[in-house]
């Protein structure tokens, strides 16, 4: 019998996700909560190294993964922070990441209750009380919030840390790969823009991304985000007019101010710990 039972996840992310998967292959009663009725997942694309595909081995998905990943080619691949046996690199369009945990976690057993989350936390003894949005109450051995960079579990147990801004922006794309086009590359400090670059994130699509100085967000929202994505690009050569063309919709194009966030240790108190965004999110120019 586990000294810990049961255990409440706040959040159904990468994070949330794989740590209900791997309590129940330990024996451990699991619910799930995630605030989003559709459990969906944000962006386009994810780059994954070798570390998270480690664990998402351990986790039972790597076969699924490895079939819908753009590894990078292997006179590339120098860095096996995985083991041998996975790339050190790869891209993966998110959403079917997003997929197949949600797949493990629904055949781990783990409940998953969607459309609610935690209204009230209260610790007494050797177990936590919580009420959710919806009414339900119920007692836990441990809670475990998961809910991102604005973590609400993180304010309700007193940790005050808030994202702050790096004073930079991001645009991303979802497009098909350009004819020819067979691995990523980055640019920094170009003349034009901060950062520069793309990823493969599958055989047929890859993710494109311009770095520049954060903006009034709701600036942002008025423009045209396909003319504003495309007068970025236009100075880029190489590869990037074949980018630039290929960006058609608004549903393409991605933006959003990138803020950071790494919390003093410990990160539980109590019987309640934050993992993840919600503890340690770092921007993409961090990583």
């Amino acid at each position: 019998m586990p000294s810990v039972r049961n255990v409440l996840i706040v959040g159904g992310g990468t994070a949330g996700n794989t740590l209900a998967i791997l309590l129940r292959r330990s024996g451990v009663e699991v619910d799930l909560v995630e605030i989003d009725p559709e459990w969906g997942a944000l962006g386009s694309g994810i780059t994954l190294v070798g570390n998270a595909l480690r664990v998402l081995r351990e986790v039972g998905v790597w076969d699924r993964v490895e079939a819908n990943i753009a590894a990078v080619p292997a006179h590339l691949d120098h860095f096996k922070f995985g083991g041998p046996d996975v790339p050190g690199v790869c891209g993966m369009y998110r959403p079917t990441l997003q997929a197949i945990l949600k797949d493990a976690v629904r055949h781990s057993g783990a409940r998953v209750r969607l459309g609610t989350t935690v209204e009230k936390l209260e610790e007494t003894g050797d177990r936590v009380t919580v009420t959710l949005r919806d009414g339900t109450v119920r007692d836990y051995d441990l809670v475990v919030g998961a809910d991102g960079i604005h973590s609400a579990t993180r304010a309700m147990i007193g940790i005050p840390d808030l994202p702050r801004p790096t004073g930079l922006a991001i645009w991303r794309v979802y497009i098909r790969r350009p004819p020819g086009l067979e691995h990523g590359a980055i640019q920094h400090g170009g003349p034009h823009h901060y950062i520069t670059g793309y990823n493969m994130v599958s055989a047929t699509h890859m993710y494109a991304y311009i770095f520049e100085d954060a903006r009034d967000r709701s600036a942002v929202r008025r423009l045209d985000p396909v003319a504003e994505f495309r007068r970025l690009a236009e100075p880029l050569d190489g590869v990037w007019p074949a980018i630039r063309e290929s960006v058609t919709e608004p549903r393409q194009v991605d933006y959003r101010n990138l803020d950071y966030l790494l919390i003093d240790s410990p990160w539980n108190r109590g019987r309640t710990i934050v993992i993840g965004d919600a503890a340690h999110a770092l921007s993409l120019i961090q990583i």
